[in-house]
């Protein structure tokens, strides 16, 4: 059975002209002032048509967003694979099974993130046959889709594997992987290639700034947070 990346294309990354328009969503982000900040000199000409209502939903912001002129960023941008619990999002309490809520940082490191890499889900969450999902995690973890900033998840597409994460990566791309739990196999997977020095182990559930660590660890970091 070939791996998983290579049913997708390397590194768990879909071509062609639908996929390509998930990065122009970065546009979005220009809405907020933030947003620009985070990205200076990626912006050009965004256009928003007005939704029927002055709240409109999620699913009528994401659809009734058209993005005239955007510069699309690069494939040749290494691939960053995101865990999500215990990384993006941490636990209320100790418990295996409580509920969870936004980790600090989160946003902001979604908006750096999504702007110099190529992200993947990397997450129980995304697997297939998992009905959770990325976005209803982050909405039901405290997350204001409503703000167009988080229309960076729509950015972020779930990496290919149904046993192993490892499955999902290509060990000869430029790639960087972030997870609050690597199993042993994962570990192991790693030093067979040579590459454990691409995984960044951090848990948001034990350090608040987990991903201010994370961040400083990945190339070209300049990280400016609050």
């Amino acid at each position: 059975m070939a791996p998983a990346y290579e049913k997708m294309g390397v590194g768990g990354h879909r071509s062609g002209p639908q996929h390509r328009r998930r990065r122009e969503l970065h546009s979005k982000l220009a809405a907020s002032p933030a947003g620009v900040a985070a990205h200076p000199g990626l912006w050009s000409v965004v256009v928003t048509r007005a939704a029927p209502s002055s709240c409109p939903t999620p699913s009528t912001a994401r659809s009734n967003t058209a993005v005239v002129a955007a510069r699309l960023m690069p494939d040749n941008l290494p691939f960053l694979y995101l865990d999500i619990d215990g990384v993006l999002l941490r636990r209320r309490h100790t418990g295996m099974f409580d509920g969870f809520e936004l980790a600090p940082h989160c946003l902001d490191f979604l908006i750096w993130a999504t702007s110099r890499f190529r992200c993947r889900w990397l997450s129980m969450r995304c697997r297939p046959g998992f009905l959770d999902g990325s976005r209803r995690a982050f909405v039901q973890a405290g997350a204001r889709i409503s703000d167009p900033r988080w229309a960076v998840v729509n950015l972020i597409e779930p990496a290919a594997w149904r046993v192993e994460k490892t499955e999902a990566i290509d060990p000869a791309s430029d790639f960087w992987w972030i997870d609050d739990n690597p199993s042993e196999h994962d570990r192991d997977w790693l030093h067979a290639h040579n590459r454990q020095d691409r995984l960044i182990e951090v848990s948001s559930d034990r350090d608040p700034d987990a991903l201010v660590h994370a961040k400083s660890r990945l190339p070209g970091a300049r990280w400016r947070s609050g």
